[in-house]
């Protein structure tokens, strides 16, 4: 059996892995590093999967370790998108109360967002009108954070991953029958006759972080929460936004990537978390082949109208 060794061993090849990885080179800690995935490529789960918003800070308690992250990691991330060439839409956001009784969110989510260092401002009618003309806010105004931005998530991971292997990062695909000898600190990988050794190990693996984990003899009390997801439907109704007290939407606006107008929500419903795309579970490109798809039709309408979408842009 051949075996092979090094400083440290990613389980995952997600973004958070890879931030480890590029963060370890980047401090000088170690450049001995192995990751390890059970696909063929990086990016089909929730680091590929997702809708690429960078946020300004709006919703997080000032003070909090979320609001600190958000607001620097937000910043960090452009600058990185930017210097490598990557896409970004700085399209910004704009938060509208559907309810006059939800007006007074505007005030707490603008002094939260100043409070964390966000750029926000309030617009009247007029100039709400001006920027989203298909906009409408009952109270007569709405809240503008010009810093949100969006990027394309798959070309995130891939572009890291290509500059993570040109500094000498190993990535090992396809690694999905692997077990650990956690005494020994070695990993026997099943698709060949080879073992990986490691001094460090961490555990990135998303969805299956609890089944890594209790591969070493670890946190077998836990297990992951039931998560939700579910198709896009096409819509060109404005969407309702996120408060403070209720920061998670399962509405999303895909205007900012010259959509036109249209919107696109789910409908949510619990997904086995080991099996997040399973077939009981069609994504956006599934509903866009399906024959007949409410979504499908939706979605054609619209780009007719305004624009063209390459696969890319999922």
């Amino acid at each position: 059996m051949l075996t092979d060794s090094h400083d440290v061993v990613i389980i995952g090849g997600g973004i958070v892995g890879l931030s480890i990885a590029h963060q370890l080179l980047e401090r000088d800690i170690t450049h001995s590093i192995c990751v390890i995935d059970k696909e063929p490529e990086l990016g089909l789960h929730s680091s590929g999967r997702n809708s690429g918003v960078l946020h300004a800070g709006l919703y997080y308690k000032p003070g909090s370790t979320k609001a600190r992250v958000c607001v620097s990691g937000a910043k960090r991330l452009r600058d990185w998108v930017e210097e490598q060439g990557l896409p970004i839409n700085p399209c910004g956001k704009v938060i509208v109360p559907q309810r006059l009784d939800l007006d007074d969110q505007l005030g707490l989510l603008a002094e939260r967002g100043q409070a964390n260092g966000a750029q926000v401002e309030f617009l009247d009618e007029q100039q709400l009108s001006e920027l989203i003309p298909e906009a409408n806010s009952v109270s007569g105004r709405a809240l503008w954070s010009p810093n949100t931005a969006v990027v394309k998530p798959i070309k995130v991971v891939a572009t890291l991953q290509r500059r993570l292997q040109e500094r000498g990062v190993l990535f090992l695909h396809n690694e999905k029958n692997w077990f650990a000898r956690s005494e020994q600190k070695q990993i026997k990988l099943n698709t060949k006759d080879k073992a990986i050794n490691y001094n460090h190990l961490f555990n990135c693996a998303g969805l299956q972080a609890d089944r890594v984990a209790h591969q070493f003899g670890i946190g077998h009390e836990y297990s992951l929460l039931a998560a939700f997801q579910g198709p896009l439907l096409a819509t060109k109704t404005q969407l309702p936004n996120p408060t403070a007290h209720q920061p998670l939407s399962c509405a999303r606006s895909f205007r900012a990537f010259s959509w036109g107008s249209l919107h696109a929500k789910r409908r949510a419903k619990p997904f086995d978390k080991h099996r997040p795309y399973s077939d009981s579970c069609l994504g956006a490109r599934e509903l866009l082949l399906a024959p007949g798809s409410r979504a499908r039709n939706g979605f054609r309408q619209s780009l007719a109208a305004h624009a063209s979408v390459s696969e890319q842009s999922r």
